[in-house]
């Protein structure tokens, strides 16, 4: 871990030393253009660049690591939240679902798989139709409807839903933007492998 945290304080060190060279090299008319040239001017007034940059990952270690340690010394609490967690998908009480009678105490699968491909849902279910995803509100990936579960639903769903669509949505719209991606001389569509 000490080898990974020196080689990241080096990697940053260069970054920081990079854009201050780029600020005073003599005759440049500096524009602030990137977040750590804004987080350069900020430290200014003898703030450490470094602190600034990584306040939120620490902080955000920091609470992890304490919110662990006071878990672990507290065996009610860390037997109450092992339960929460290994408990099941069950029905609560009798009911009756599309039909189907489902028996209380029945665990629960729903087939997330089944369901993001189902006729009665998309149109072509099997072709690669982005602009099936434009239409609004209509689709929700939050898991509250039942045509659509890319992070799950409930309590056991990803709790990072909302940082993983800005994530790709704007690492896609980059990579596009900035690179013209074509095939290699010779190569066809339907000759991209993506096993790994």
């Amino acid at each position: 871990m000490k080898v990974v945290s020196d080689k990241f304080d080096v990697f940053n060190n260069y970054v920081i030393a990079d854009h201050m060279a780029k600020k005073h090299f003599p005759g440049n008319n500096f524009v602030l253009k990137e977040m750590v040239d804004v987080l350069l001017q900020l430290s200014d007034d003898d703030i450490d660049p470094e602190d600034l940059m990584l306040g939120g990952t620490d902080t955000s270690g920091i609470t992890i690591e304490w919110t662990t340690h006071e878990i672990v010394r507290h065996p009610r609490a860390l037997a109450r939240l092992r339960e929460e967690l290994d408990t099941p998908d069950f029905a609560l009480e009798d009911c009756n679902a599309a039909g189907y009678d489902i028996a209380k105490d029945t665990i629960i699968f729903l087939n997330s798989w089944s369901i993001g491909r189902h006729p009665d849902y998309w149109d072509d279910p099997y072709e690669f139709k982005p602009e099936r995803y434009l239409r609004g509100r209509e689709i929700s990936m939050t898991g509250q409807y039942f045509t659509l579960w890319p992070f799950g639903s409930g309590r056991r769903g990803c709790p990072a839903y909302t940082l993983a669509l800005r994530l790709v949505r704007t690492t896609v719209a980059n990579m596009f933007h900035g690179f013209n991606w074509i095939f290699p001389e010779g190569m066809k569509a339907r000759n991209i492998c993506m096993v790994e």
